[in-house]
């Protein structure tokens, strides 16, 4: 459930691919990270609320150039330091050694044990690390010590990332370790293992480093436009809050969602997001991310919107500038178990065209919904052949609905056919697009090779309620 370039440069985003139509899992950032793979990374590259007063900040003539060599990194020293020690197992910090842009952390590794372990942390499955008060995806490890054996690793963590939440100098850093024995079995979590520095004494822990940060540049400096940032959004609960939402568009010209979290609820907590729309369109109907926010500590949650659909799908449905982004944020405690229910936040660009382009075939009307076909497109990566059917679900219904493809349904000029359709939920007085995704090995086994070959195609969808309760399931048929 865990999610999240460096700054100084620019990645594209891949999305998975799977191979049925079966019902797909809500999506979850899910791509493997290397050391260095964090928050800071993603939005380098890619409040029931009206309108209220928001601090904007538009294209600057005089923003910083784009710096030649990663920001450097102050680590300062360590003493040698036992992290922990029980159930025979044995983690030493040995060393902190900054190497310009990046700071490694030395471990020694020690297992007592009788069987073969494997040491874990910053991965999808345990991510729990923090640098002076702020949760980063830095510090991966992943490694395997033999029984009655020792291993020495170093885990890095990233100037460039830790420069977009005001870091330069690290006063403290907690890692977090997950121990697995050779079956996957889980055989300890360490917890957070608290380290300080020589630079701890006397550091400003109250300070907001990531606002003060962005106020002096940092986004520009990298090459982000910052479109807005807003800080008067009210969500409060218990001392977990909202600081602040900020959007700003990348090199790649990808609108990035930046929402800044602090957690002094006396609880570590998992918090998030589902259901993003943009300009009044629902983009991501279903959960995005989760993020682990220590008690005591500032997380920041990058969405990259641009990711949430295809470009071309963007362009399809007219989607341009993003003028008002709305989205839901949900706590869970790290067992999993709700703590408060998803509350609806928006961010809106003053001056930003919001228009979208919400016409097409019906294919479908009853029980206040209607389905509408915006027609085919191509997949924008280079190394896909795929094809996509956008639709767009009006739901004028009372209360949300959740859409999903009946298993093993459509057919393409008579021919079954493989697609990736994830369930899409619209709340009520909503639109969402849904995105059916054509496999290109299907595509290849019937013989079509672009849009212009398709004559027909056939899906049947089920449509329910919040509750899951069958509403219709009604057979919808796309035309040449």
């Amino acid at each position: 459930m865990k999610k999240l370039i460096a700054l100084m440069v620019t990645l594209t985003l891949l999305a998975s691919s799977l191979a049925s139509c079966a019902q797909v899992l809500p999506h979850e950032d899910s791509a493997g990270r290397e050391e260095t793979q964090n928050a800071a990374e993603n939005a380098s590259d890619s409040t029931d609320a009206g309108d209220t007063a928001q601090d904007t900040v538009q294209g600057e003539e005089d923003t910083a150039p784009l710096p030649t060599e990663p920001p450097e990194v102050n680590g300062g020293e360590i003493a040698e330091t036992v992290l922990f020690d029980d159930r025979d197992v044995k983690i030493t910090a040995t060393e902190l050694k900054s190497t310009g842009a990046r700071v490694g952390l030395t471990l020694l590794l020690e297992n007592n044990t009788d069987k073969n372990l494997k040491f874990l942390s910053g991965t999808l499955g345990y991510s729990a690390n923090s640098v002076n008060g702020w949760m980063i995806e830095g510090g991966y490890l992943n490694t395997t010590v033999a029984a009655g054996k020792k291993s020495r690793e170093t885990v890095y963590l990233d100037g460039a990332s830790l420069a977009l939440l005001g870091i330069s100098d690290i006063a403290d850093i907690s890692i977090a370790v997950e121990i697995e024995d050779d079956n996957y079995n889980t055989y300890l979590r360490t917890g957070p293992m608290e380290l300080r520095t020589s630079l701890a004494d006397g550091y400003e822990y109250t300070l907001d480093t990531y606002r003060k940060a962005v106020d002096e540049g940092v986004l520009n400096a990298n090459g982000m436009d910052l479109l807005i940032i807003d800080d008067t959004m009210e969500y409060d609960y218990h001392g977990i809050r909202v600081l602040s939402q900020a959007l700003v568009k990348n090199s790649s010209d990808s609108f990035v969602l930046l929402t800044e979290l602090e957690n002094m609820s006396g609880e570590d907590i998992d918090v998030f997001s589902q259901g993003f729309s943009v300009n009044g369109i629902v983009v991501q109907g279903s959960r995005w991310s989760t993020d682990t926010v220590l008690s005591g500590k500032r997380a920041l949650m990058v969405a990259n919107l641009s990711d949430m659909l295809d470009k071309n799908i963007w362009e399809l449905i007219g989607l341009g500038e993003v003028g008002k982004v709305d989205y839901s944020l949900g706590i869970e405690n790290t067992d999993g178990d709700d703590i408060m229910d998803a509350k609806t936040i928006s961010l809106t660009v003053p001056g930003a065209v919001k228009d979208v382009d919400t016409s097409g075939t019906e294919l479908y009307n009853g029980n206040h919904i209607r389905i509408v076909n915006k027609g085919f497109t191509e997949d924008s990566l280079s190394f896909s052949d795929d094809l996509h059917l956008i639709l767009l679900l009006e739901n004028g219904a009372s209360g949300s609905i959740v859409v999903s493809d009946v298993y093993d349904s459509m057919s393409v000029n008579g021919f079954m056919a493989d697609c990736i359709f994830y369930n899409t939920t619209v709340p009520a007085g909503s639109v969402a697009v849904a995105d059916i995704e054509i496999s290109s090995r299907t595509l290849e086994d019937i013989k079509v090779t672009s849009i212009e070959d398709i004559e027909e195609l056939e899906i049947t969808l089920s449509i329910r309620d919040a509750k899951y309760h069958e509403i219709a399931s009604p057979t919808v048929r796309v035309e040449k």
